[in-house]
């Protein structure tokens, strides 16, 4: 079985938290972005979809022909609800620090289909309760929901 960091130190740059993810039937990779103000990160995954959940701070985010500004400004993971940007496979996409971020990124591997870069914002996200008793939890999802037509690339 593949090494999961549980816990990593974050360093300045792209920082995985998965290595070579064979574990894993579907998500190839995830790890945290770490940039100061000003600074810039880019990619193309060529046969993966990507979502950066963006954890505190804010950046801009280009995607395709999309560009999404000021994305979020929460101060910790515990400020609240945050943004988050969906981005196609094959899609190259870059990052810019507005004024120190920390973001998330999960790749997934998917089969191109040419959709577009979408933000998703805090009133997008749906929220549910989960479990019972001391297993009792808040879940939210980001990306798609329990109906599976939302999962079709036209709906993202």
């Amino acid at each position: 079985m593949e090494k999961f960091y549980a816990e990593m130190e974050i360093r300045k740059g792209y920082n995985t938290s998965v290595p070579g993810a064979e574990t894993f039937n579907f998500i190839k990779d995830f790890g945290v972005l770490k940039l100061d103000a000003g600074s810039s990160f880019e990619e193309t995954c060529p046969d993966c979809e990507t979502a950066i959940v963006i954890l505190q701070g804010s950046c801009s985010i280009a995607a395709g022909d999309r560009v999404f500004g000021n994305i979020s400004g929460r101060e910790s993971v515990f400020g609240g609800m945050t943004s988050s940007v969906y981005i196609p496979p094959g899609m190259r996409y870059s990052v810019v620090s507005d004024e120190g971020v920390e973001a998330g990124i999960c790749k997934a591997a998917c089969m191109p289909y040419g959709g577009e870069a979408k933000l998703i914002t805090p009133d997008d996200v749906k929220v549910m309760q989960v479990g019972r008793d001391n297993w009792a939890r808040e879940v939210r999802i980001m990306i798609g929901c329990c109906d599976p037509r939302n999962w079709e690339p036209e709906n993202l």
